[in-house]
């Protein structure tokens, strides 16, 4: 029965913890809870630090408002589309799908029938059944939800969870491209591939957001953009003095460990890292590397797996 939602998800969301409270018992487990992230078997496994690089398992139980809040906000400025007529897209109601779109991040209206329970759900989706379902057609779907201070964990989300016309947007990661005209065509060919795996490329055409981010507040720099590919050849067109200007501030980005900067090279430029001195097993980090935009392509989806099994603490 498709009752309707008591909320609507683009009500202002209370401040909560992430969470459950502290020493708070939960009533679905008659457990204690923890005061970091979800509760306490959301572990650091999948994020490098020596778990088995398999995101532990969560259920809808375990979620509050706030865990959606701090996903969404840390996240949504990396995201296209990111705001629709100055508001937040939380507050809108255009989309630009309803499909739960595999690899893309998607704010998805919940049935919630208690106040401590969140009435919508973001994350990236790891799969559904059927692929690409519309809310009254799913059957099943794995759902990956970013944490503040924990790994990423996987969600499984059923039929009995969401309203046949319940409401589903969905953004792809910006991908930021400082490269020639003939580069970023080869890179446009490869669009589909780059839809499927999540992406979404974008071409700039001179260096203002690339050479300067001295004047830059500490949190501004953490709203730069995640995903950079830069060609050399791109990067030659400029002098010395602007050439060294953006590569210093690359290597900063290069330094905060939260981005993904690929130099596209060519073969009558040098690389970044060979114009930097960077040489791998001497400096980490480096740059990635690729020859071609093709390889561009297949490089992304794992850089970015990487990437976003972080702590949001550490990729904000």
């Amino acid at each position: 029965m498709n009752a309707s939602p008591r909320r609507t998800i683009y009500q202002k969301l209370p401040p909560k913890w992430v969470g459950f409270l502290p020493g708070v018992e939960s009533s679905q487990t008659g457990s204690k809870s923890s005061s970091q992230g979800f509760n306490s078997k959301f572990t650091m496994q999948g994020n490098g630090q020596g778990g088995d690089n398999k995101p532990p398992n969560l259920d809808l139980e375990s979620l509050l408002w706030g865990d959606m809040e701090e996903a969404f906000k840390a996240i949504a400025p990396q995201l296209y589309p990111l705001i629709d007529n100055g508001k937040s897209p939380i507050e809108t109601e255009s989309h630009t799908t309803r499909e739960l779109k595999k690899n893309s991040f998607c704010l998805i209206q919940l049935k919630s029938y208690e106040t401590s329970k969140p009435d919508w759900l973001f994350g990236r989706i790891k799969t559904s059944v059927p692929e690409n379902s519309l809310p009254e057609n799913l059957s099943n779907a794995e759902i990956l939800i970013p944490d503040r201070v924990n790994s990423m964990g996987v969600l499984k989300l059923s039929s009995k969870d969401v309203y046949a016309s319940s409401i589903v947007k969905t953004w792809q990661v910006r991908v930021h491209a400082w490269v020639e005209d003939a580069e970023f065509e080869k890179l446009a060919s490869h669009s589909q591939e780059l839809n499927n795996a999540g992406f979404r490329s974008e071409k700039h055409t001179d260096s203002n957001n690339l050479s300067d981010f001295t004047g830059l507040a500490w949190s501004e720099k953490k709203l730069q953009p995640w995903i950079y590919i830069v060609s050399s050849a791109w990067l030659s067109k400029f002098g010395t003095h602007e050439s060294n200007a953006i590569k210093a501030n690359l290597r900063f980005l290069l330094q905060l460990k939260n981005r993904i900067i690929i130099n596209l090279l060519s073969d009558s430029h040098k690389g970044l890292n060979r114009s930097c001195d960077l040489k791998p097993g001497r400096d980490t980090p480096i740059f990635q590397e690729a020859e071609t935009p093709t390889e561009v392509v297949n490089m992304l989806p794992g850089l970015f797996s990487d990437l976003i099994q972080s702590p949001l603490n550490y990729i904000e």
